[in-house]
């Protein structure tokens, strides 16, 4: 993407965040306003869900995308092994902060630019593959206040997840079922393979597209 297109972007990134910090400040959610590091940890989680917002709706109308809100997929110290979620983003800062109600995507959700498509659930069965994450899609107003930048969605680079994903049985459930493990220590060796596998996405990613289908198309496909 040309330098200035990724320019225009990132000024439509950051005057909805803006919005939204105020937003919350409008609302009563928040007292104070966030400091110069949380402003900037939220205006990346905002980039992260508008840019999938933005990309499932790109060939497709009723184009939505996956966001987990199992807070164990989040985290504020440690890192997260999971791959669901980028940059190390807390669950306070992307979802909802549950003392105040604000967060990424409540904010984006509390300003209508964001509906829910698809309530998730956790499957207590015992077979988790049963299990659905949450879907969003945008609404008609935020298509419309992104309506000259929502093509570029297509060109930001994917940000970065964990790439060593371990997985384990889940205890006193089937056998066959298995979760990624949020936390596992790192070894010399993993921190190598971790920095190698870095090297083969940026590889793969500068030589790749994403096609978002909806879900009956995709079932043809």
């Amino acid at each position: 993407m040309p330098e200035r297109k990724m320019k225009q972007y990132q000024s439509k990134i950051d005057e909805l965040s803006g919005h939204l910090m105020a937003q919350e400040l409008a609302l009563g959610l928040r007292k104070r306003q966030r400091t110069k590091e949380a402003k900037s940890v939220f205006t990346k989680a905002i980039s992260w869900l508008v840019t999938e917002a933005l990309a499932a709706n790109i060939g497709n109308s009723t184009g939505s995308f996956s966001v987990s809100r199992n807070k164990n997929h989040y985290t504020k110290e440690n890192p997260d092994r999971t791959g669901f979620v980028p940059w190390g983003l807390s669950y306070e800062t992307a979802i909802s902060d549950p003392k105040t109600n604000t967060g990424a995507l409540e904010s984006l959700l509390d300003g209508g630019f964001l509906r829910e498509t698809r309530r998730g659930n956790h499957n207590r069965g015992g077979d988790l593959s049963k299990s659905k994450v949450t879907q969003y899609a945008a609404t008609k107003k935020f298509l419309e206040y992104c309506k000259d930048v929502q093509d570029q969605s297509l060109f930001i680079p994917k940000p970065d997840t964990e790439t060593i994903i371990l997985k384990a049985p889940v205890p006193n459930e089937s056998d066959q079922v298995e979760k990624a493990l949020r936390e596992y220590p790192d070894t010399p060796s993993s921190n190598q393979m971790r920095e190698y596998l870095k090297l083969i996405n940026q590889n793969m990613l500068s030589h790749w597209y994403d096609l978002y289908v909806a879900d009956d198309t995709y079932a043809v496909i």
